[in-house]
């Protein structure tokens, strides 16, 4: 895939690529229905950045782990901490976001 902007090539590669090349690399949906505050302390506990989901449900959080997070580790501790987790997920962007955001300026 390559993104054109103004007749020049901006970016190529798959769209994993292209995602990873935008900066939004390592981040999750976590949703634990009836748990927002455990869920929020938990990961507070952890360090994480997380705000609320526009797209799910009141208690889901969008985590950002960074690019070296692990999201198997995240999703062991809530699950030891007690957090009722019923959706896990990585987010991803469609080719359209992504054309948008690299063609913005």
């Amino acid at each position: 895939v390559a993104i054109i902007k103004r007749g020049r090539i901006v970016a190529r590669g798959t769209r994993e690529e292209l995602e990873a090349e935008s900066g939004r690399q390592g981040e999750v949906l976590v949703a634990a229905p009836g748990a927002g505050e455990a869920l929020d302390a938990a990961l507070a506990g952890r360090g994480l950045g997380h705000e609320p989901s526009a797209e799910a449900p009141a208690d889901a959080r969008v985590v950002h782990l960074g690019e070296d997070g692990d999201p198997a580790a995240l999703l062991k501790a809530l699950v030891e901490a007690g957090v009722p987790v019923a959706r896990f997920e990585p987010r991803t962007r469609s080719l359209q976001q992504i054309f948008l955001e690299l063609t913005a300026s």
